[in-house]
């Protein structure tokens, strides 16, 4: 995310979350003290900059409800509010540090060297989390290249096949992005 984007999604936390919240008489634990909470609130301004609005919106209801004390106006730990986060809207691939991370992990490059490296992405991208094995990726792999290979024969013989163009458009897309991700974790791991 570019800094003007950043800006803006962190002014559309404050617009409508955080401000709304603490007019509604929200307020930070006694066990937090006034710089622990201040920086809590940047750091989710920073961490929900990619949401919409509606999204935000119903965000704060539910941190509304979620609010700790015998007057359920303290906040919400900042995990539980990005917890609740990512339920209404997942933040974008390209911003996730389990991403960037495994991909420039040695994880990376034994999938781009396995051939399995797009359905190694996609499945971090899906779900959020490190797979369990190889093994399910690259049988997605194989099917993936057969689809791959049957599309590009169809577009060479000249037949028409819905959406084969845009399948291998998009995933020589994803193979170039992942590979990059790679690279870049093993010039890291070089230069250390």
């Amino acid at each position: 995310m570019d800094a003007e984007k950043l800006r803006e999604g962190k002014r559309r936390v404050d617009e409508h979350l955080i401000r709304p919240l603490e007019q509604m008489g929200m307020r930070r634990k006694r066990n937090l003290s006034e710089a622990d909470h201040a920086a809590m609130l940047d750091r989710l301004r920073a961490r929900l900059a990619y949401m919409d609005g509606s999204r935000l919106d119903a965000l704060r209801e539910v941190v509304q409800h979620w609010g700790g004390g015998k007057r359920r106006d303290l906040w919400p730990t900042e995990v539980s509010i990005l917890a609740q986060a990512f339920r209404l809207q997942r933040p974008p691939a390209s911003d996730s540090r389990l991403i960037l991370s495994y991909l420039g992990s040695r994880a990376g490059a034994r999938a781009r060297d396995g051939g399995y490296l797009v359905e190694l992405y996609a499945y971090l991208k899906r779900m959020g989390r490190v797979p369990g094995g190889e093994k399910l990726l690259r049988a997605r792999s194989i099917e993936a290249r057969g689809a791959r290979a049957a599309a590009t024969r169809r577009i060479d013989a000249v037949l028409q096949y819905p959406g084969a163009p845009e399948m291998i458009a998009a995933y020589y897309d994803q193979l170039r992005h992942a590979e990059a991700l790679v690279a870049n974790g093993e010039e890291v791991r070089a230069d250390a």
